[in-house]
């Protein structure tokens, strides 16, 4: 089984998206893509505060 590395991101939604409740929109949608590109698969999200969420990422390391 090959080892796995985790990436923690900080999303900041931005004070008119958390208002208008699109907290989780067409930017977080532009940061899923991102990071799904370089194959990070969304693991769970953490609301920490108001306007800020963590991301857990996960993915198969390279080979060593």
């Amino acid at each position: 089984m090959r080892p796995i590395d985790f990436k923690l991101v900080r999303y900041q939604q931005g004070i008119m998206k958390r208002l208008s409740g699109d907290d989780f929109g067409d930017s977080f949608l532009e940061v899923l893509t991102e990071h799904g590109r370089d194959c990070w698969d969304l693991k769970q999200v953490i609301r920490e505060s108001g306007m800020v969420a963590l991301l857990i990422f996960s993915r198969e390391a390279p080979p060593a």
